[in-house]
């Protein structure tokens, strides 16, 4: 029993770790073949600005409100998780 406890704890935790703050730093990957350029024109739109570009093929970083961004995703397939920490992905971030 203790054994499944601690399994549970672990999976929440690795679940909290994953979701995005309120305001910060959010990765942004497309899951529908949605290009960087447009992901990056949601994040403007929800307030946002570029940060990096992600770990993950097509993915970015931004700095936003989470609410607005959600809003403008709304219906897409891109996963909202918080940012890796520093030395994960590219400081360049291509203008879109």
């Amino acid at each position: 029993m203790l054994i499944g406890q601690a399994l549970v704890a672990i999976v929440g935790m690795g679940v909290l770790a994953g979701l995005p703050p309120q305001r910060g730093r959010i990765l942004m990957v497309p899951l529908d073949g949605t290009s960087a350029g447009a992901m990056a024109a949601l994040a403007r739109s929800a307030g946002g600005s570029l940060v990096a570009t992600g770990g993950w093929p097509g993915s970015l970083i931004v700095e936003s409100p989470l609410t607005a961004l959600r809003g403008q995703t709304q219906g897409r397939a891109i996963l909202l998780l918080r940012a890796p920490g520093a030395g994960c992905g590219s400081e360049a971030v291509e203008k879109a």
